[in-house]
């Protein structure tokens, strides 16, 4: 049971990691040029995407932790 838990924490934290990796780069690749701003529902979007996944990037990491320092001692 630990390891599926172990299994399942990284693979969380991967897709958190590489959402927010993600999410912090779109705008940048994304806008063309400063004449165009994007409206403010896509900016709010954004930020609350951005803070869900760094929130469970955390959580998962935690977990992660837990779930190995668990297999290391067999509890």
């Amino acid at each position: 049971m630990i390891e599926v838990g172990l299994i399942v924490a990284r693979f969380l934290h991967l897709a958190a990691v590489m959402a927010l990796f993600g999410l912090a780069l779109f705008p940048v690749y994304n806008r063309p040029s400063d004449a165009d701003a994007p409206p403010a529902r896509v900016i709010r979007l954004q930020r609350t995407l951005t803070f869900c996944t760094a929130l469970l990037g955390l959580v998962s990491a935690f977990a992660w932790g837990w779930f190995a320092i668990a297999g290391m001692t067999g509890r």
